[in-house]
């Protein structure tokens, strides 16, 4: 693990649709291009699944390829919420780069 943001993507099982493998490399190339470390984070969800919340699972089931892309958090939802400032840090360096990047739908 590295500091930085998570890249999470969705498998698209609930009738949407998975970013695709040309818009995350999209995306690990204007990271990599920033120097911003990152942490991928794949995740295979099923219809079944509690964690189905979000406006990535919205946007999925309107037909828009969705990731998430964020500040990894500790205890989230709990009392005590942490986030490393490395991890803060590295995701505002990544939103920039994203806001100004030349990005290709």
């Amino acid at each position: 693990m590295v500091y930085g943001p998570a890249l999470q993507t969705e498998d698209g099982n609930f009738n949407g649709m998975q970013a695709s493998k040309q818009h995350i490399h999209q995306l690990e190339e204007i990271l990599g291009k920033a120097n911003i470390p990152f942490n991928p984070v794949g995740n295979a969800m099923t219809q079944g699944n509690a964690q189905l919340e979000g406006f990535e699972v919205y946007l999925s089931q309107q037909g828009m390829p969705s990731f998430s892309f964020g500040t990894p958090i500790t205890g989230t939802h709990s009392i005590i919420e942490l986030a490393h400032e490395g991890d803060l840090y590295y995701t505002f360096k990544g939103d920039q780069a994203f806001l100004k990047a030349d990005w290709k739908p």
